[in-house]
């Protein structure tokens, strides 16, 4: 199970979630969750979403809700790492929800990028 971070140039702002492949079939509940690490300075800045893959291009186009704001929690340190979930669910997939799916963040001009998650929804089996 393979976790990855892409943030070029830091390492206060990471995405992790284990890579995937998943077979769904037509009518099934896809829950993907992306944990986003990050400093609590940062947290006033951090927005976070998952995307789809557009089809034949090598854009992402925003689905489910994006994480815009935090509740504001009170610590000492500035600097501590704290980390959050988002989770992506579709609860009745068709064959329109496959493809890959990708998490992204962004805070105070940095971004990390989490690898697709490939999904692949068959038809129903009778």
């Amino acid at each position: 199970m393979g976790l990855l971070s892409y943030s070029p140039g830091c390492d206060t702002l990471e995405i992790k979630y284990p890579s995937a492949n998943v077979n769904l079939k037509e009518g099934d509940p896809l829950t993907l969750n992306c944990t986003v690490w990050y400093e609590q300075e940062q947290s006033s800045d951090l927005k976070v979403y998952w995307c789809k893959q557009v089809e034949n291009q090598s854009s992402c186009a925003r689905v489910g809700k994006e994480l815009e704001r935090l509740l504001s929690t009170e610590s000492l340190n500035p600097q501590a790492r704290v980390s959050l979930s988002l989770l992506l669910e579709i609860h009745n997939v068709s064959h329109s929800d496959s493809g890959g799916y990708q998490c992204k963040a962004s805070a105070n001009n940095q971004i990390a990028i989490g690898h697709y998650i490939r999904v692949k929804v068959t038809g129903k089996q009778w």
